[in-house]
């Protein structure tokens, strides 16, 4: 299967503590990414989005 760069941005913090977390156990991060993203297709892995609202009334 041919192989493609895939790039995309991502806060810093969650990167470094993505990358020492594959290499602790010992994947590769595109390895990881590729199995995270698999599972997501497959629906074995589901993201659920919530979106919330405050309504703040002032100057009474």
């Amino acid at each position: 299967m041919a192989r493609q760069t895939f790039a995309t941005m991502i806060e810093k913090p969650l990167q470094d503590a993505f990358k020492v977390e594959c290499k602790k156990q010992g994947y590769k991060m595109n390895e990881a990414l590729e199995i995270l993203m698999k599972g997501f297709i497959d629906g074995n892995i589901q993201i659920e989005k919530t979106v919330s609202y405050k309504v703040i009334q002032s100057g009474k």
